[in-house]
């Protein structure tokens, strides 16, 4: 008479990332129990437990715990890392295995951090260039200010032509000679995209992959 098979057990590669995570949980509070790996003998008995024999069987139990739950982390990140150096996925027209794409990722935050940092220094250069032209207003406005209060009558033309130069001489502007503007503004959309459909591509690779778990 034939055996019966066991049927394959399959698990899809959401199901599996929440299984190592679960596991990892697990581990760390069996790591973290309060277990007691030796003990003294004082007058023939023991501090903690009641005999050498219990002692045994609970610290041996316990390191079987670890043992398996290690083994089985191992196990699941074996299947996870097979599958994902083999199933592809599309993110923004190329296509990538899932482990390129988990590392497309890590860059492109990598390049988040840099254009934040430009996006800072072009806000903090913008703010400089609205005070400084502010202030030359300011003084510009006291300048004409001191001349309307001389005893004399004020020509129109003069002071035009005063407040022009002045404006003109003492403006300040924004100077983006590397283009650094430009390349600023197409990044932050290029990375919102890229991060926007790469999350949602390996979110929904991840619910559609299954692998066989032995």
């Amino acid at each position: 008479m034939a055996t019966a098979k066991t049927p394959k057990v399959k698990m899809t590669l959401t199901r599996l990332l929440n299984e190592i995570k679960l596991a990892k949980a697990r581990l760390e509070k069996k790591q973290n129990e309060d277990i007691k790996y030796f003990d003294v003998m004082s007058g023939g008995k023991l501090k903690t437990y009641n005999s050498e024999e219990t002692m045994k069987s609970t610290v041996t139990a316990h390191f079987q715990s670890i043992k398996d739950l290690t083994n089985l982390i191992d196990k699941y990140k074996s299947l996870l890392l097979n599958a994902n150096n083999t199933t592809k996925v599309t993110i923004k027209g190329k296509e990538y295995t899932i482990s390129e794409a988990i590392a497309k990722k890590e860059m492109v935050i990598g390049e988040q951090s840099f254009v934040k940092t430009i996006r800072r220094q072009l806000q903090q250069a913008e703010v400089s260039v609205q005070n400084a032209n502010n202030q030359a207003e300011n003084n510009l406005n006291e300048m004409l200010k001191q001349q309307l209060s001389k005893d004399k009558k004020t020509d129109v033309a003069d002071m035009e032509s005063v407040t022009k130069f002045f404006r003109d001489s003492n403006k300040t502007t924004l100077i983006d000679a590397g283009g650094a503007k430009k390349y600023l503004e197409d990044k932050e959309v290029e990375i919102e995209e890229f991060l926007s459909d790469i999350d949602f591509s390996l979110s929904e690779i991840n619910s559609k992959t299954e692998v066989e778990i032995a």
